[in-house]
């Protein structure tokens, strides 16, 4: 989605930076930062710029950053008190709690000057920039130890006030540094420490600090997305081009403010639907047990897995040996094959797919269940299983089995009371064997059907059944 342009209701001085991300992926979208002059933490809510006021943090302690930990779902903050750096966490709900804000001390940093952290979306590492030596460290989340990462000082790394992983795999991670008084934006190997200018002679551009930087998702998991970051006393929000490291405003908050919020902030999606899918199926192939998936759209998946047990409520075992790879962020329609060898004439096999989002969490699909037997001795179409069922989610979609004595053209079509065609599920050449579908009680065009009567046809070039079903609200 795009930033909505608008002022914040209460005018403030914001430094902070929030990810956007695809429309239709979540619910709602908030930025989450520090005022410091009203010692609380705030929501704001990405698209009418409301601010919402949480609890208050201890007024002793200055916070200089925050990063939020997918994998944990702890927010981290690097704080100061009495010239001394430390580590604390919270939740987000601890955000929300009445006052004072539970966070919990960590342990301490080696230097007080750490005003920038990210984490690193495929290993989980937090990482910040310590502007005392100008080095890159890796932050242990249980004790706050600052491992540096480069074996010098890196004359790069100076001011760094903004850093940030693509949602990427592998990730890159860049920073924001302040060179003889400009901004300039810097490309960092996490793993050895070192830094490069992205260009040799073009700077970001303005006067002022830009405070805090997070990536958007690209187009897939190979590929960045925007960089955005937010630029201190112009009260801006800005883009970066990473090929070209020149910034260009993006939206401008109220100058007449109240408010300072300091602090690295996150975007946490409320509701996340990494993947819609419409199509689950298990098919007899010469090969074994051929599954095949169809997505409409895909927000942050890093890809699939595929679980197998004997039994409907068994234990179901990963038989994928490698990640099979999504499409990041997608709103067009993919399909995705895989071929289970290790099957057993005369034997049930029941499965379950798992997409994989870029934090590492698994949303499971299924199961479809499918008999591997030898060719039938008829044609023959079963009664969908449940029956009847409620669609509007995965976990309530009807398994339609059938079975098929020889080769030819086929068509399982869905259709409502009046005859008329509600969707066509199967619409290909098959070998003979045993087949499985699953149907998610949405239209050709994606929507949910009404409750009621619906009938479903499987027609060859030789013959025909028809079976009746009931949706149910």
């Amino acid at each position: 989605m795009r930033w909505t342009p608008g002022m914040l209701t209460n005018g403030m001085r914001i430094f902070l930076i929030a990810v956007a991300l695809p429309a239709g992926a979540y619910a709602q979208l908030f930025m989450y930062g520090i005022d410091l002059k009203r010692n609380r933490f705030v929501k704001v809510n990405v698209a009418t710029t409301e601010v919402t006021e949480l609890g208050k943090p201890d007024p002793n302690v200055t916070y200089e950053a925050m990063a939020f930990d997918p994998a944990t779902s702890f927010v981290f903050l690097a704080a100061d008190v009495s010239n001394t750096g430390s580590l604390r966490r919270a939740t987000k709900t601890d955000l929300n709690a009445s006052d004072p804000v539970p966070i919990t001390f960590v342990g301490n940093f080696p230097s007080p000057d750490i005003e920038s952290l990210s984490v690193n979306p495929v290993t989980g590492g937090l990482y910040g920039v310590n502007n005392d030596s100008r080095r890159l460290v890796l932050i242990d989340k249980n004790t706050g130890n600052a491992t540096n990462i480069s074996s010098s000082s890196q004359p790069l790394l100076n001011g760094v006030q903004g850093l940030a992983f693509t949602i990427t795999d592998p990730p890159l991670l860049y920073a924001v540094a302040r060179i003889s008084g400009e901004n300039r934006l810097v490309q960092v190997d996490f793993n050895v420490g070192t830094a490069s200018l992205v260009h040799p002679t073009n700077t970001i551009g303005f006067n002022g600090k830009i405070k805090a930087l997070a990536f958007a998702p690209g187009p897939d998991i190979f590929t960045p997305g925007t960089l955005y970051g937010f630029h201190e006393s112009g009260k801006e929000f800005i883009t970066i081009d990473i090929n070209t490291g020149i910034g260009t405003v993006y939206n401008v908050i109220d100058p007449e403010n109240n408010r300072q919020i300091e602090g690295l902030t996150f975007l946490k999606p409320d509701k996340l639907i990494p993947v819609e899918l419409s199509r689950f199926s298990a098919t007899l192939v010469q090969e074994g047990v051929l599954l095949s998936w169809t997505t409409e759209t895909e927000t942050e998946n890093l890809g699939f897995h595929v679980y197998r047990s004997r039994t409907k409520e068994g234990e179901y075992k990963r038989i994928n040996p490698e990640l099979i790879p999504g499409q990041g962020n997608t709103a067009r329609a993919h399909t995705y094959q895989f071929v289970d060898q290790n099957v057993q004439t005369g034997k049930t096999y029941y499965y379950k797919l798992a997409d994989q989002d870029y934090n590492g969490t698994l949303t499971f699909h299924g199961p479809i269940e499918i008999t591997v037997s030898v060719v039938p001795a008829q044609f023959v179409l079963e009664q969908n299983y449940p029956n009847p069922f409620k669609p509007g989610s995965y976990s309530v979609s009807t398994q339609i089995r059938y079975q098929l004595r020889e080769a030819g053209h086929v068509s399982l079509t869905i259709f409502d009371v009046l005859g008329r065609s509600v969707i066509q599920l199967v619409n290909e050449t098959q070998q003979p064997g045993s087949y499985s579908i699953m149907w998610d009680g949405k239209d050709a065009s994606g929507r949910l059907v009404a409750e009621g009567v619906y009938f479903y046809r499987l027609k060859t070039d030789k013959t025909s059944q028809v079976k009746k079903m009931l949706v149910i609200p």
